[in-house]
């Protein structure tokens, strides 16, 4: 899940609250609603918008259009590479350390806003890899 830093700590959340996926995802599997999960929480790094802003729809972009997105996002997007570091390392290495279901049938991937953006961009990047996506809002004072 994308922008990790804001799931499940206020403290660590650069809005000030968590979304609080811990919870929700204890209550609807608990509600056997979905089957247990591992929610892994990718921290964004200063290049957020680099590394989520799809790279082959924008290489494509009209050059006007996309000079104006280089300003607004810092730069040319480096989100294969950032797609490539979650399928190459960081699923490996987390499916050879816990207990999980490695096939695409139980691999999704979240995020909220560009979050979501890039998560849709990884199901159509490695349909091998990852079942679906969701794009996710979580307010944590609609929680029960």
């Amino acid at each position: 899940m994308q922008d990790g830093q804001n799931l499940f700590n206020a403290e660590t959340s650069n809005i000030g609250e968590e979304w609080g996926i811990d919870e929700a995802i204890t209550k609807i599997s608990k509600d056997k609603k979905i089957p247990e999960a591992i929610v892994v929480g990718i921290w964004n790094t200063s290049k957020r918008y680099q590394e989520y802003m799809p790279q082959k729809p924008f290489n494509k972009l009209d050059r006007s259009i996309g000079a104006e997105l280089l300003k607004v996002y810092g730069g040319v997007p480096i989100s294969d590479n950032y797609l490539k570091f979650i399928v190459e390392e960081l699923k490996p290495f987390v499916d050879s350390v816990y207990r999980t279901k490695p096939g695409r049938q139980e691999t999704f991937i979240m995020g909220s806003s560009m979050g979501g953006l890039i998560s849709m961009y990884a199901v159509c990047e490695y349909p091998q890899i990852f079942r679906g996506h969701q794009v996710a809002y979580f307010n944590p004072r609609l929680m029960p």
